[in-house]
């Protein structure tokens, strides 16, 4: 593959992690519903983070990206929201 190709499809595959991080936090969504003290909402968003995070290096190692670039990192939150 190209260059070119590489990039649109390690951007694509970002933004179906950031649409599988949206999934996840649906989950944590639900563990915030029912916890009201502060400490554990925190708690499950820095889990969600943690999570996410494996996630994405994950999917780096199962599709063959190429090293984190910035467009990486702005097609996360683009594939999060397009799930929201």
């Amino acid at each position: 593959m190209t260059d070119v190709s590489v990039q649109l499809y390690a951007f694509a595959v970002c933004i179906l992690t950031g649409a599988l991080g949206g999934v996840l936090y649906e989950g944590v969504s639900c563990i915030r519903f029912f916890v009201k003290n502060a400490v554990w909402r925190a708690a499950a968003d820095v889990l969600f983070f943690l999570v996410f995070a494996v996630l994405f290096a994950g999917m780096r190692a199962i599709f063959f990206l190429p090293d984190f670039r910035i467009y990486m990192l702005a097609a996360l939150p683009v594939g999060f929201l397009l799930y929201r």
